[in-house]
């Protein structure tokens, strides 16, 4: 099945970078882990030029919610984001809504979509770096992917 990894969220807004720093270690560890490990910055609309043409996304992000510990890896389907802030994108529209926009628009997207959502501390604070909880369990959470892709 051809399948994409994409690691969502920003560089420089601490937590905020989990999903990029995963797909960053799983490309660097093993690059045959999938058709296609990439990271990306964008959301909603824009998310559409990466998931073209896979039958299968695994988006890794961070997410907020204050209900688990941090570090907490869930296992998600798109169902389960009508009510969070991080999956629900701010910038427009969802990542859900944009994909079943780009079916109706006749570009080829994943039939199946698996979300790893990372419970976080801190998506807001300006830095390169993880908080000290998230980075303890970086490579837990590594494993624990590595395991599911």
């Amino acid at each position: 099945m051809k399948t994409i990894i994409l690691g969502l969220g920003n560089p420089i807004l601490s937590d905020d970078s989990i999903g990029i720093k995963v797909v960053r270690k799983l490309k660097k560890e093993n690059p045959k882990i999938a058709n296609r490990i990439t990271e990306t910055y964008a959301g909603g609309l824009n998310i559409l030029d990466e998931l073209e043409g896979f039958e299968r996304a695994i988006l890794i992000d961070s997410i907020r919610t204050g209900k688990y510990k941090v570090g907490t890896l869930l296992k998600l389907s798109p169902e389960n984001f009508n009510t969070t802030d991080r999956l629900s994108y701010s910038h427009g529209i969802d990542y859900f809504s944009a994909i079943e926009l780009g079916k109706k628009l006749g570009y080829k997207m994943p039939k199946e979509v698996i979300i790893f959502a990372i419970e976080v501390k801190d998506n807001y604070q300006f830095s390169e770096e993880l908080s000290e909880e998230l980075k303890d369990k970086l490579e837990e959470i590594i494993e624990r992917i590595k395991g599911e892709v």
